[in-house]
């Protein structure tokens, strides 16, 4: 089954991640975790929270084709902010790299990828599970 003819646009692929340096002079690259520990040379590391400031949204695929699907927007707020919520889907190729904490953009929309998740048929193509959020004035 090829549903690559129902991708009917083309997004970027946003992922957030942090640049360590290491007491060695090196630095690495790499995906914070929701804990800010993470394993280096078999050790565990503590976060550091005067590296909070090197987090930054990194383009990792620009342009990629897929198709994009959203319920109806419902009205939201957290104090005085309003806001419109809704819940959608994109639609990308089987092999392509998209991760929950990732953030598809579409010209001015952002999409906090939920999670993803591959359909019973193998290798068709992979479902993400988004959230979008247009947030009005206060």
């Amino acid at each position: 089954m090829n549903i690559f003819r129902l991708f009917n646009t083309t997004a970027d692929l946003y992922r957030k991640t942090v640049e360590k340096t290491w007491g060695d002079g090196s630095t690495e690259i790499m995906k914070p975790s929701y804990t800010g520990a993470h394993i280096r040379d078999g050790f565990l590391h503590a976060p550091s929270i005067s590296n909070e400031h090197d987090y930054g949204w990194n383009l990792q695929s620009d342009n990629f084709p897929c198709r994009i699907s959203s319920e109806k927007p419902r009205e939201a707020s957290v104090g005085a902010t309003e806001f419109a919520e809704a819940d959608g889907v994109v639609y990308v190729e089987s092999d392509f790299d998209i991760q929950r904490g990732d953030e598809v953009r579409d010209g001015t929309k952002r999409y906090e990828v939920l999670g993803v998740r591959d359909p019973s048929v193998p290798n068709s193509h992979r479902e993400v599970i988004v959230r979008i959020e247009n947030r009005g004035r206060n």
